[in-house]
């Protein structure tokens, strides 16, 4: 095969061409610190860059659904701790109620204090979060207690007893609100209206028959805040094993498509070096023939 003049310059522009595209992808590689930035980089490890993003990405929204259940258990929990403590000081009002050392009038005094803890009590039920019912089930838009009397002597529950359910990991759920909240409050709020009138009626002996009503009512919020700290610690024990399982998903993702940077800075350099090369020897090569042409 003869080699002509015009058979070197085609082939020292080629070789320069590809070193300039080699140059090119290390410059790429130091600017943006990856040694994936398109597929054709490297097809498979493009297509576990994919994947390991798309798992990331759902554990960040598990992550985010979880933020959310806690906070609206936080904010049950509170409620309910507020129901508790007036279901306390209800007790205390029926047993001095009851007692032989209170006369009427003592009793009446009682039965305006009760009446002051239904109301709180109530208040407490009608609670929102967000803007949304923590007391409703899936009528998050509609006021789970309305009453009828001055002072208070019905109420009606216009909730629901669905449970709201919070995907916090694959095939994973959390009832995030009471499921039955209806029943719970509705036997707080009864034992404190039969409680109430009982003493302002001076009713001794069913003041004393409504400390087991009331008992039986404080039972149910104490059993119903021990069910929602188990779903609490349940979310926060599922939120520490994503967040494990993100820290080596992104390790692997790092690993997968980030550029060693040493070596990408070393080869960068020797790079340099052969691409001044090869556009020295395409300078002398054209001068070359230049004076040629001109002889």
């Amino acid at each position: 095969m003869r080699v002509t003049q015009q058979l070197m310059t085609h082939e020292m522009i080629s070789l320069t061409a590809k070193n300039l595209e080699r140059l090119t992808e290390l410059q790429g590689q130091a600017a943006s610190g990856k040694r994936l930035r398109l597929p054709q980089d490297d097809p498979a490890g493009a297509g576990r860059a994919s994947s390991l993003r798309g798992t990331l990405n759902a554990n960040e929204t598990y992550l985010q659904n979880i933020a959310a259940g806690k906070e609206w258990l936080n904010a049950t929990e509170a409620a309910l701790t507020n129901v508790s403590d007036v279901m306390r000081r209800a007790l205390t009002a029926a047993a001095r109620g009851g007692s032989d050392t209170n006369g009427a009038n003592e009793r009446l005094v009682l039965g305006n204090q009760v009446d002051g803890l239904l109301s709180e009590a109530l208040t407490q039920f009608n609670t929102r979060h967000r803007e949304a019912y923590l007391f409703a089930g899936f009528r998050l838009n509609t006021i789970p207690f309305t009453t009828t009397g001055t002072p208070l002597t019905s109420f009606t529950y216009n909730g629901d007893a669905n449970s709201r359910l919070m995907e916090i990991a694959p095939q994973q759920t959390v009832a995030i609100n009471v499921s039955g909240s209806g029943s719970m409050a509705s036997n707080v709020l009864q034992s404190l209206i039969d409680l109430r009138d009982h003493l302002q009626a001076n009713q001794v002996n069913l003041v004393n028959a409504d400390i087991a009503t009331l008992q039986t009512a404080f039972g149910g919020v104490s059993d119903t805040l021990a069910e929602i700290g188990a779903r609490q610690q349940r979310l926060t024990d599922m939120r520490s094993q994503i967040e494990r399982v993100q820290l080596g998903l992104q390790e692997f993702l790092s690993r997968t498509e980030d550029a060693n940077m040493p070596e990408v800075l070393m080869r960068l350099s020797e790079q340099e070096a052969v691409y001044q090369a090869s556009l020295n020897s395409a300078a002398k090569l054209t001068r070359a023939n230049l004076f040629d042409y001109l002889k």
